[in-house]
């Protein structure tokens, strides 16, 4: 994903990491990604995707969804970090980041990504090929 900064990198990586056919159809969207805006709020960020229009969209009965069960532990963020990736119309569209009880870090220097649980209980659409 052109654009993002390496700690985004990893929190998109973990999200979409999974053998589920959904996951993998999105990393291979995430491939082509690339950051078209980024709108810093004070609480995080929201950052819209940019793809190309050769990239396939999902093909499924929900292409409207979201995955969001990654949360982080940040040096100098009070309290934990939780993400959305929102999936609009088959499409990575856009990623939001947000801090539950302070103000985001302008720079993400340490940090510890983890699942919301463990194994993963992801509600996603199966995809058609």
């Amino acid at each position: 994903m052109e654009g993002l900064s390496d700690f985004e990198r990893a929190v998109v990586d973990k999200l979409l990491a999974g053998d589920h056919p959904t996951l993998v159809r999105l990393r291979e969207q995430a491939e082509r990604a690339s950051v078209k805006s980024r709108k810093l709020t004070g609480a995080g960020f929201y950052i819209d995707f940019e793809l190309p229009p050769h990239v396939p969209s999902l093909v499924t009965a929900r292409p409207d969804f979201e995955v969001g069960d990654v949360y982080a532990l940040i040096d100098g963020l009070e309290g934990d970090a939780g993400f959305q990736l929102f999936i609009r119309r088959g499409r990575l569209d856009f990623f939001e980041g947000y801090g539950f009880a302070s103000s985001w870090p302008r720079r993400i220097r340490g940090y510890d990504l983890r699942y919301v649980r463990e194994p993963r209980e992801l509600d996603l659409p199966d995809t058609q090929t």
